[in-house]
């Protein structure tokens, strides 16, 4: 899929990170990454990213 990472930013509204990837296509996927000091946790928005991914691989 090929996915580049185009923004970060910190949400204090969720106390974890936004962050933008986007795909070869130019599709746009934002999840929410998080916690704080070791950000490895994708949340909001994988689904997404996952969904697409399935779809890529057939």
């Amino acid at each position: 899929m090929r996915l580049v990472c185009t923004e970060i930013e910190w949400a204090d509204a969720y106390g974890d990170y936004l962050i933008a990837f986007e795909g070869e296509s130019g599709k746009v996927y934002r999840c929410v990454i998080g916690p704080r000091y070791f950000p490895v946790l994708l949340g909001q928005g994988l689904l997404a990213i996952e969904k697409d991914y399935a779809e890529y691989e057939q």
